[in-house]
């Protein structure tokens, strides 16, 4: 059986939340976006969670995703970014508001 995964799920199987490990290890093979594997890599504060971030999208199938998808993606990266001027506003706001 084949998944395709959202950045929520993949965050969590990066930080060994033992629901999201084993829902992985339901399937054959998992793909995720690059819009996910952008937001991932975002994310990461240190070169060691780039590295370890690497290393699992690494082993990840990445779906190509629609150009209008992809594009209002780009819209709301952008957007946020403008109205922040600091990494942990850009983060609150990309998580919806919630505390970080």
């Amino acid at each position: 059986m084949r998944a395709v995964i959202d950045t929520n799920i993949l965050i969590d199987v990066l930080n060994a939340v033992p629901e999201a490990l084993e829902e992985l290890d339901r399937y054959d093979a998992v793909g995720i976006s690059v819009v996910t594997w952008i937001e991932v890599l975002v994310g990461c504060r240190t070169d060691d969670e780039v590295q370890a971030a690497r290393l699992v999208l690494s082993q990840l199938d990445v779906v190509r995703v629609p150009e209008a998808i992809a594009a209002g993606q780009f819209g709301c990266v952008k957007i946020a970014i403008s109205n922040c001027r600091t990494r942990s506003c850009w983060l609150r706001q990309w998580s919806g508001g919630a505390n970080s």
